[in-house]
């Protein structure tokens, strides 16, 4: 099971708004991992009051940052330009 802890919060990568978003919900959201992806465990945020989906999904590189988008397609945007040893990031 992937684990978000608070650190990942000071480590975020993503789209700005993402960010943000992450940042507001930090403390009020768990994760579950949603799906597997280019190499990555792509997790979705749910609100842990209403068991709700919110809209942010992510997964964690390297143990430390967690990389956030607002939406499924984008977060798998993102699993691909981090796995691809090619690409300039």
């Amino acid at each position: 099971m992937t684990l978000v802890t608070p650190d990942h919060y000071l480590n975020l990568g993503g789209g700005a708004f993402a960010m943000n978003r992450a940042r507001r919900y930090a403390g009020t959201i768990e994760w579950k991992v949603h799906t597997h992806y280019s190499g990555f465990d792509i997790l979705r945020a749910y609100h842990i009051d209403t068991g709700k989906p919110c809209a942010l999904y992510g997964f964690i590189l390297a143990d430390t940052i967690l990389i956030v988008s607002e939406n499924l397609q984008g977060i798998k945007g993102e699993a691909r330009r981090y796995s691809d040893p090619n690409q300039v990031i």
